[in-house]
C-alpha cells in the first residue's frame, strides 16, 4: 500500500473511480444510470478501471446517454500505473450486490480515496463509518436513488472527503498494514500463551 498523504484536490468537478472486473453484478451499470444526470451536467466525472464480459454493454450505455465527454474506460491498467492513477480521483464507487473481500476497497482506502459501498458482504466490513459511505442493500432502482443522491451531495461539497480521506488511510495504517497484522498474530499467540487473559479481538468491522 501507499500510504502517503493523498495531493489536496483540484478544484472543480468530483472525480469518482471504479475498479474491478466488468460483471454484471460489480453493478458498474447501476453507478452509471445513478450518475448520468451529474456526468451529463459536468458535475461528476467517472473513471472506469478494468475490464470483462460487461464492457460492451456498458459501452453502449455510456454512448447511448451521451457519457462520452464524462466517463473513461481504457480497460485494465498495470499495476505500476493503477495507483498513480486512482489518486486523480476523489473517492471510489464501488456498488458491487455480491463481494467476499474488497481488495479494491481496501486499496483504495490506502491511497486516500473513500469508498461507496453497498452494505453487503465483505466491503462493510472494511469501511468504518468516517471513512467512508456504506448504503443499504435495496431494490435496483432504490440504490440507484440512494447513490445518485450522495453523489449529488458530494459534488456540491466535495470538501467533506477530506477528513474522510484522512480516516481511511489512518483505518488501513492501524489495522491492515504487514506490520499491523504482525502485532495481531502477536496479541493472539500472548493470548494462546496465557501472557494475557482477555481474547484479542479488533472487531467487525475492524476500528468500530
Amino acid at each position: 500500500f501507499d500510504l502517503s498523504p493523498k495531493p489536496p484536490r483540484a478544484s472543480g468537478t468530483l472525480r469518482a473511480a471504479f475498479v474491478g472486473r466488468l460483471v454484471a453484478l460489480k453493478g458498474v451499470d447501476i453507478l452509471l444510470e445513478a450518475s448520468a444526470p451529474l456526468i451529463r451536467t459536468g458535475q461528476v466525472t467517472l473513471d472506469i478501471i478494468g475490464d470483462g464480459p460487461e464492457r460492451e454493454r456498458l459501452s453502449r450505455i455510456i454512448h447511448d446517454e451521451g457519457l462520452q465527454t464524462g466517463v473513461r474506460m481504457e480497460g485494465w491498467l498495470d499495476h505500476t500505473v493503477l495507483q498513480p492513477r486512482l489518486r486523480e480521483s476523489d473517492l471510489l464507487a464501488f456498488p458491487s450486490i455480491r463481494e467476499f473481500g474488497g481488495g479494491a476497497v481496501l486499496e483504495a482506502m490506502a491511497l486516500g480515496l473513500p469508498p461507496i459501498v453497498l452494505d453487503h458482504g465483505g466491503p462493510p466490513e472494511l469501511v468504518p463509518a468516517k471513512a467512508g459511505y456504506v448504503l443499504p442493500l435495496q431494490n435496483r432502482s432504490q440504490i440507484i436513488s440512494d447513490l445518485r443522491a450522495l453523489l449529488e451531495k458530494l459534488a456540491r461539497a466535495p470538501e467533506q472527503l477530506k477528513d474522510r480521506s484522512h480516516a481511511a488511510q489512518a483505518h488501513v495504517r492501524q489495522y491492515y498494514t504487514w506490520e499491523a497484522k504482525a502485532k495481531q498474530i502477536l496479541e493472539v499467540y500472548h493470548w494462546v500463551l496465557g501472557q494475557r487473559t482477555d481474547k484479542p479481538t479488533w472487531g467487525i468491522p475492524m476500528g468500530f
